[in-house]
Order: C-alpha cells, then sequence, then structure tokens
C-alpha cells in the first residue's frame, strides 16, 4: 500500500519559516552597556592622566589598576588595588627601578627592554603548595605585582620587599635578551637545585651559596635572585650574609656576586656597583633606613660583636689618650720586647664581658706567633655607655693565652688602667655606616672627651 506524502511539503514550508524568522533583522539590540564589548569604559581621571604623563609617553608603558578577567588568573581570588596606592606605588617604582636604570644604563638600554605592561594586584596570589606569589612577569613583555593593599609605605621592608620582586623579575628580561656566563650554572652542584624550593630554609640555603631559598629553584632563578638581593637589600647585608657562612658557602656566593658584577658590564656596559649606589639613594628617598646606634649594634647581640685592629691599623686610628696609651703599649711591645702587634680584636662576647684578644709575632723574620687574651667586666648603661673592671687573666685557660697574657700585662698595664678608670661609648664616626663599603668602620669615644677615641674595622 503506498504511504501518503502530504504531510511533507507543509512540514518544509514550516522549517524555511522558522529560520526565516531566526535570520530576520527586526529592532536594533543596544549593546552599549554590555562590559568588554565596547560598552566596558569609564572618564580618565587624575591616576590615569599622572599614568599617562609620567609613564605611557616617556616609556610606551599601559598600567593596568582595574579588574581585567583577562590579565590576571581566573583560578585565583584575586581583589583590585584601592585607587588612592595606585600612584604612590608607581612613584616609587619609577623612582628605584626606572630612574636609576635609566641613569646607569641610558635610555635606549631601559626603554628597549622595559616591559610595556604593568598589572597592579590589591592581593596576594595564593599558591596551593603554601607559598604566595608577589610578582610575576609574561614574556619580558608583563609585569604582575600584588600585595599593593597590604603595602606599608612607611616600612622600609615591605617597600624592599617590592622592589626585590621588581629587580628580580627585570632580571629575567635582562638575561633572556643576553645570556649569562654558562660558569654560573657550576658554581653549585646540581643537585643542590630542587623544586621543592619551598622546605628550604634561609639557613640551609645560605650555607649552600643561594642568598634566598627561591635561588635554589633554577639556574635562573638563582642568577636573578643574586642581581635583586645585591641591589635592593644591598652590599652591608649581602657581606654580613657571607660573614656567617663556612669557607665553602663564602666562596660560592662570592663567585656568583663576581658573575653578576662582569655580566652587567660585559653584556650591558653597566657599572653595577654605581647601579648599587643609585638604588641605595633611591631607597633612601622613598624610605629613609632606620640608623641603629653603634651603642647597640655593636654588642653581643647586635649585629657587630668585635672591633678589629689588623697590622698596620694603629697608625692613624688612635687619637688623644687612645694614642697616649693603647698606642705607646703597641711600641713599647716591640721596642721593650722586640715583638710587633699584628692584630687586636675587641670582642664583646657577652653582655657584661669585653675580651682584648692579641696576635703578637716576634721581630726575627719567623712565622711564629703569640696570642693572649685578657678579660675586662663590663656594665654598660641603658644610653649605651661603658663602664669596665680591673683586667681578668686566666693562666690555665686557653691552654698558652693565659700564660702570654701574663708575659705582656705589665707592659700593657697603661692602657689597662685607662679603660678601668673611664667610661666609654660605640659611635659610627660618620654618624651612620657606609652603605657601600664592604668593610664597615666603628669607633669607641672617652664619653667625656670627643677628641679621645679610636676607629678600627668593625667585625662579626
Amino acid at each position: 500500500m503506498k504511504k501518503s506524502n502530504w504531510l511533507q511539503i507543509p512540514l518544509f514550508f514550516m522549517l524555511g519559516c522558522v529560520l526565516l524568522f531566526s535570520c530576520r533583522k527586526d529592532t536594533a539590540v543596544d549593546i552599549s552597556d554590555l562590559p568588554n564589548l565596547g560598552g566596558d569604559t569609564w572618564s580618565k581621571n587624575n591616576i590615569d592622566e599622572w599614568i599617562h604623563d609620567t609613564l605611557t609617553v616617556p616609556f610606551n608603558i599601559e598600567v593596568k589598576y582595574k579588574f581585567d578577567e583577562f590579565e590576571q588568573s581566573l583560578t585565583r581570588d584575586l581583589t583590585p588595588p584601592k585607587e588612592e596606592r595606585v600612584i604612590p606605588v608607581l612613584r616609587i617604582l619609577k623612582t628605584v627601578w626606572m630612574d636609576t636604570y635609566m641613569e646607569n644604563g641610558g635610555d635606549k638600554f631601559f626603554k628597549t627592554l622595559v616591559p610595556k605592561q604593568i598589572v597592579l594586584v590589591g592581593s596576594a596570589s595564593y599558591n596551593s603548595n603554601g607559598t604566595i606569589t608577589i610578582g610575576e612577569a609574561e614574556g619580558g613583555k608583563k609585569v604582575l605585582l600584588y600585595e599593593i593593599n597590604d603595602l606599608d609605605f612607611k616600612k622600609r621592608d615591605q617597600i624592599i620587599r617590592m622592589m626585590h620582586t621588581v629587580e628580580h623579575e627585570f632580571g629575567h628580561i635582562m638575561h633572556q635578551n643576553k645570556l649569562y656566563d654558562p660558569a654560573f650554572k657550576t658554581i653549585c652542584p646540581g643537585g643542590d637545585y630542587t623544586a621543592n624550593w619551598a622546605n628550604v630554609s634561609a639557613a640551609q640555603a645560605h650555607a649552600l651559596g643561594f642568598v634566598t631559598p627561591y635561588a635554589s629553584s633554577a639556574y635562573d632563578e638563582d642568577f636573578v635572585e643574586t642581581i635583586a638581593t645585591l641591589l635592593v637589600e644591598g652590599q652591608a647585608y649581602f657581606d654580613h650574609l657571607v660573614s656567617e657562612q663556612a669557607a665553602d658557602g663564602q666562596q660560592k656566593l662570592r663567585a656568583k656576586e663576581d658573575l653578576v658584577v662582569e655580566y652587567f658590564k660585559t653584556k650591558w656596559d653597566i657599572d653595577f656597583r654605581e647601579l648599587q649606589k643609585s638604588v641605595y639613594l633611591a631607597l633612601e628617598e622613598v624610605a629613609p633606613v632606620p640608623v641603629v646606634p653603634l651603642s647597640d649594634d655593636l654588642s653581643a647581640m647586635g649585629t657587630y660583636h668585635t672591633l678589629y685592629f689588623g697590622n698596620g691599623d694603629f697608625a692613624g686610628n688612635l687619637h688623644g689618650n687612645f694614642d697616649q696609651t693603647l698606642g705607646k703599649v703597641v711600641s713599647a711591645i716591640h721596642n721593650n720586647l722586640g715583638d710587633i702587634a699584628d692584630s687586636l680584636y675587641f670582642r664583646f662576647k657577652n653582655a657584661d664581658t669585653l675580651l682584648l684578644h692579641w696576635r703578637m709575632h716576634p721581630d726575627d723574620g719567623s712565622n711564629s706567633y703569640y696570642l693572649a687574651d685578657i678579660y675586662f667586666h663590663m656594665n654598660k648603661s641603658e644610653s649605651g655607655e661603658m663602664k669596665f673592671g680591673a683586667p681578668i687573666i686566666f693562666p690555665n685557660r686557653d691552654g698558652y693565652n693565659g700564660s702570654n697574657a701574663s708575659y705582656y700585662k705589665n707592659t700593657m698595664q697603661p692602657f689597662f688602667d685607662y679603660l678601668s678608670n673611664n667610661t666609654f661609648i660605640a659611635k659610627w664616626p660618620n654618624g651612620k655606616p657606609d652603605p657601600f663599603a664592604q668593610i664597615q668602620i666603628g669607633a669607641i669615644y672617652q664619653t667625656d672627651d670627643d677628641a679621645s677615641y679610636m676607629q678600627a674595622r668593625l667585625g662579626y
């Protein structure tokens, strides 16, 4: 039996009508208020004008501070920065980072390498392994900075943390354009690098020759962390870090420092030491370092524990009564006993003890030497003034040190009497430490006579 197909024609006709109505233009839809389709606009404010004049025009840099899901990870809980914090943060970036590189590397260098987009994020970016991402660089074109809302502009350590991130990311851009010496990768064994860097303590990293735990994550991270630490934390910080390590750690850290300095000179014709100075002065402008009185910093609990005279350091560094007592004792040891005072440590071993540690050698060309330790009980006031008791010698302590001290005691007595009969205080000779010196100089003054003082190298 033949089936009827009478329904096919009307069905096709009906489908054609549906398609026709679906494509038919009718009343126009207003999409001006749909975000990211041409309607997500706002009037420029003073922030946008400042960015345009200060960063966009001279450097061709775009700054994004309003939330944009295409510039940030959609898998993280992130917030935009508070608008009142945008310009202060960008001012710091310009002063400490942009201006210092322009000054030392020139316009062409910096404008060629500078990322063309800076994205500011108010909150931190938390990772699944418990760490926090505080900065990122994408292909040398974009830098993201997090934690803007938590930044305290009055706290230098927080400014340093942010600038460390910036210098770290810019270091990546530099070495991605010009490779650093492959010898850098031979300083630490490959096995010392680890993807589990978050489980490495700062002390462990330093002992292995890394400036930070994150530096131990990869060769490139090690290189840029060394750059950032030397620039932002500064030379004095780096030198102190190095001094606290065993010989192997010291050698590795110094070798990395040397290759960083060489890289800047040979690859970019930049004097790294001058760049360090510029960064330090810029940081002083935005967040001055608080000066710790040397009376606090030269102590058992301070940064420095020792005031040190090496061979030849006595001349010119003893003044007034120090020259009349200690200076004459040094001469008498040579003239009367035939020995040369090779070195002298004023070591503040404990809160209530001063140790004078002498090293002598005979003036006969031999390689022999003698050690002598003399202790003084010390009272230190809240203001830092020090009062010393009579000399104490332990004949049977530290082996021959005690017997040697007894041998030299009569010759040294005029200086011992001077120490026991006066009050002293430690001060910075120039009011504050020299931020660019690898060796800091400290001084001890007679409190009632500013003309009587001795200055020498500070040690740890």
